[in-house]
């Protein structure tokens, strides 16, 4: 196993990663809305994986509100505006995955106050992380796509118990954002996640103010973003880091010109 692949087992091991996979309830059964489920089976589910295609979505929304006990809720369906807004009545909710978005506006995401875990994959269109700063007890939050109309994370310093943040691009384009310094505020935070994003200014240098960072997870295509400077300032600042390459992305010239790191 290389260095990049422990960095990313020692973070899912420490509870700090993104995945859902687990997030399944009824005897791990993977279920679609043929599967005719009883009204008073849903109400018993407290985790939940949804795996359907648009067709089927309409008739999982008419459903939500049978989910009374549901706090773990992941989908991987095309998510509208319409159901977005279903989800949010879910009150009890403690983490939500959405793989799949097109909604504008999470405005009502603020009716989740008990959410500890966000993630957001897609939506394009969405005009505002704004609404993130009224999760006041959301610990891990991960934003990934191309959110076009968006360019700061200026509202995320809003969230200083935060110990785990990813931010991602798409797989053909790298998300610019102006700058990773409103996250210097997240005094708590214990890993992040970078994956095609730039930051127009800065680099990485904001992350050297977070004493209690362990991780950075960033891949190996994406090291040449920045250059040795900022790798040699996270590993004299930072502490409690546990990721090996860092120190290798500051020091190794062999590691440098193999990842391109000037």
């Amino acid at each position: 196993m290389d260095i990049f692949s422990r960095n990313i087992d020692s973070l899912c091991d420490a509870g700090l990663g993104a995945s859902h996979d687990e997030w399944c309830d009824l005897d791990g059964r993977v279920l679609s809305v043929s599967d005719n489920l009883m009204n008073e089976e849903l109400k018993h589910v407290k985790r939940f994986l949804l795996r359907q295609e648009s067709a089927g979505m309409k008739q999982w929304r008419d459903k939500l509100g049978l989910f009374e006990r549901l706090v773990y809720f992941a989908i991987e369906g095309s998510v509208n505006q319409n159901f977005f807004e279903s989800v949010c009545q879910l009150s009890q909710l403690k983490r939500l995955s959405i793989v799949r978005s097109r909604v504008k506006s999470i405005e009502k995401i603020q009716h989740l106050s008990n959410l500890t875990h966000f993630n957001l994959m897609g939506s394009p269109g969405l005009e505002s992380f704004g609404p993130l700063r009224n999760l006041s007890g959301l610990s891990a939050l991960s934003l990934c796509g191309d959110f076009k109309v968006i360019n700061s994370l200026d509202c995320l310093a809003e969230l200083p118990f935060l110990k785990s943040l990813t931010l991602s691009g798409i797989e053909t384009k790298a998300k610019k954002y102006q700058s990773l310094s409103p996250i210097m505020s997240m005094c708590n935070l214990k890993a992040i996640m970078l994956f095609n994003v730039h930051f127009l200014s800065q680099g990485l240098t904001p992350l050297a103010k977070l004493k209690k960072l362990e991780y950075i997870v960033i891949p190996r295509s994406c090291l040449k973003f920045w250059g040795r400077g900022d790798y040699r300032l996270l590993y004299e600042s930072l502490p409690n880091l546990k990721t090996e390459w860092v120190e290798l992305a500051a020091f190794n010239t062999e590691f440098q010109r193999e990842y391109k790191i000037t």
